[in-house]
């Protein structure tokens, strides 16, 4: 054990070393993290991490006490090991991504693939290509079939290490080429992990897109999800074999309910929802006396994500994210949970997360970030009471190089209050030349965390600010329903109004402020550059929608019900509007200069935006730059490509707002 702490020591801080260089190399922000999870095996001799070769996820086994790779797995073509979990002391079960450029939503193929620790005994278990001989044949059992349909994973069955409990959403036949749609009823599987083969558990479930409540046993209880009408989220028990309705107290139409499972007795159910309330809160519904009981809501922010104790698949707790990321803790006597508030201990000014847990609850995995720390893994040891540096994501950047992000407030015109993020290059603070930096969505959010762009651009004398402008996620949905049909208008006063917070409080030039963004972001960089023409001295559009009429036609959610749905409530179906919103009707006002980026292969936001786009401002003899590759996706998954952007980005503003120009 010594000598694995001295080499994990020794490992941490060669990682760490200082960089000499006055200035960090462009190239080192557009690398790939060198791990991006890192999971520790129930027994814990193993650890299984996602590191990025050749531009893609693989999955690597390691040896805790050498830290050296035991076996690897990775796919060839556009393919990627996707999210992975340990389903006992010697198996690792992954799903396979698609992905077309770095920030494009992978295209899970719904499929399971499993290996051993020794690379034995590998192959698809389930999915559409499955097939008995990929992966080992055992006597009496059918092994793996076709399926044509999607997959969720309800429970690793911790006391079962041979089979976990899916859920299979057949596709429809015309549409067999749409993957991960789950427009239609599941049936319940629980499937073997080494032979693929299925066995029947639930062949009724009554609505779609099903949520489901099991215990440790896997036995389903609840089922949460929507009917064929599409409308309301409903709730269905199951009593003497049959699914029947159930009644939460709660808001009808409350599109934030989400049950998140049940207690270790099986007596309380947990579940997500506002009740009548701004923002969600976490709720205990008892299932005998039939009451709800509010555990938890914070005043600004919604319920984040849950913590739920891998073990048991009883939730302990829940992340909600105001200025910083925090979590709250229910049940503090839970082991898991104690591990989580020991770690935050040790790292009170970082996010801290655990990944994975060894089964006695004696040894854990962390992973700490921050503003400047794109992440780094730990080894938590309870017994020892230690904790022991492990791998870190980036190990290239020096943090004491890197700046600090603050957040800020600013009230808007019609009395919202809107949240954001200012990092301020190191001894820089009055007067600087300034980049917006909008997210994409709308409907997600900017965090208090690393971000590789609005680092590199503090790197070289530049303000960043980044809001959560209306339409944004985790501030409630009424919040997050406010840039329905408002895309091109209030949405971009929002952000429009984070800049000029800015200027007020002197940290921006007023006649240096750029604004960029990538999709989503990319848009409000374009039509925010028409809008407000005085504000912005430049513009960067990364995957822009430049017609919003053609985005309603294109139907970029791939067709689903549900998709449908959100398109239809959030650009509407009035193509006057629509146009009016639209980048493309403007051209001929543009007054300032555009970056425009695109990827070919880019299937979220299609080229065509960029190219409509480029034809009219050539037609109009307005000034651009245009950098498009051909092979890359939504984002440059590229080492090579992110390189190119970001040093033509720099020169860019270096150009029009420029950092060397008198600060």
């Amino acid at each position: 054990m010594i000598r694995l702490i001295q080499k994990i020591i020794m490992i941490s801080v060669f990682m760490v070393t200082p960089i000499l260089a006055s200035e960090i190399p462009v190239e080192d922000f557009a690398k790939s993290q060198l791990y991006q999870e890192v999971k520790i095996s129930p027994s814990g001799q193993y650890l299984a991490a996602i590191f990025i070769k050749e531009d893609k996820r693989t999955l690597g086994i390691l040896d805790i006490k050498s830290l050296e790779i035991v076996s690897s797995t990775s796919f060839t073509d556009d393919e990627e090991v996707g999210d992975f979990t340990w389903v006992n002391d010697e198996r690792v079960v992954m799903t396979i991504w698609g992905r077309k450029g770095s920030l494009a939503t992978p295209v899970d193929y719904s499929e399971l693939y499993a290996i051993n620790v020794d690379n034995s005994k590998k192959g698809m278990i389930f999915g559409y290509r499955a097939e008995s001989k990929r992966v080992m044949k055992l006597s009496k059992i059918r092994g793996a079939e076709k399926t044509r349909g999607s997959h969720k994973i309800i429970n690793l069955l911790v006391d079962d290490p041979k089979h976990i409990l899916i859920a299979v959403y057949l596709w429809d036949r015309e549409k067999n080429e749409r993957l991960g749609v789950f427009d239609t009823k599941p049936i319940v599987y629980k499937l073997n992990v080494y032979s693929g083969a299925m066995r029947k558990e639930e062949n009724y479930v009554p609505v779609n897109y099903a949520t489901f409540i099991s215990n440790r046993a896997g036995d389903i209880s609840h089922i949460i999800g929507i009917r064929d009408s599409f409308d309301d989220l409903e709730v269905f028990e199951k009593t003497d074999g049959k699914w029947l309705p159930f009644t939460l107290p709660v808001k009808i139409g409350d599109e934030d309910l989400k049950p998140i499972g049940m207690s270790a007795d099986n007596s309380n159910i947990f579940y997500i929802a506002h009740h009548r309330e701004k923002n969600t809160g976490l709720y205990q519904y008892n299932i005998a006396n039939k009451a709800s009981t509010l555990i938890f809501r914070d005043k600004h922010a919604d319920i984040g994500s849950v913590i739920k104790d891998p073990l048991t698949n009883e939730p302990v707790g829940v992340y909600y994210s105001t200025d910083y990321t925090y979590f709250h803790l229910f049940n503090k006597k839970n082991s898991y949970a104690s591990i989580l508030e020991a770690s935050q201990g040790a790292f009170p000014t970082s996010t801290v997360k655990v990944t994975s847990v060894t089964k006695g609850y004696n040894t854990a995995v962390i992973e700490v970030s921050s503003d400047k720390d794109a992440g780094s893994f730990y080894l938590f040891q309870k017994k020892e009471n230690r904790i022991l540096p492990l791998v870190v994501k980036a190990p290239w950047l020096d943090v004491n190089k890197l700046a600090n992000s603050s957040p800020f407030m600013v009230k808007t015109a019609d009395k919202l209050t809107l949240h954001g993020y200012v990092t301020l290059p190191l001894g820089k603070q009055k007067n600087l030349p300034t980049v917006v930096l909008v997210h994409g969505g709308p409907n997600v959010r900017d965090n208090w965390e690393y971000s590789q762009e609005a680092q590199l651009l503090a790197s070289r004398g530049y303000a960043v600010i980044q809001v959560n402008y209306r339409g944004s996620s985790g501030y409630g949905s009424e919040f997050r329903n406010l840039s329905n049909l408002h895309w091109g208008t209030t949405v971009q006063d929002d952000i429009a109004a984070a800049a000029q917070k800015a200027i007020r409080a002197g940290i921006s030039d007023p006649e240096r402020i750029c604004i960029s963004g990538w999709s989503f972001g990319g848009y409000s960089a374009l039509i925010s550059g028409i809008k407000h023409e005085d504000l912005y001295a430049c513009a960067i559009s990364g995957a822009g929608m430049s017609d919003l009429v053609l985005t309603r036609e294109e139907d970029i959610l791939e067709g689903t019900k549900k998709g449908e749905r959100y398109l239809k409530k959030a650009l509407g179906n009035d193509k006057e509007s629509l146009k009016e919103q639209s980048v493309i009707t403007h051209v001929k006002k543009l007054k300032i200069p555009l970056l425009i980026v695109h990827g070919g292969e880019d299937e979220t936001v299609e080229p065509i935006h960029s190219e409509k786009l480029v034809a009219e401002l050539k037609k109009y003899k307005k000034e651009f730059e245009y950098l498009y590759k051909e092979y890359e996706g939504h984002g440059f998954s590229s080492e090579v490509n992110r390189t190119e952007y970001y040093t033509k980005m720099l020169a860019f503003l270096d150009k029009h707002i420029g950092s060397k120009k008198t600060n």
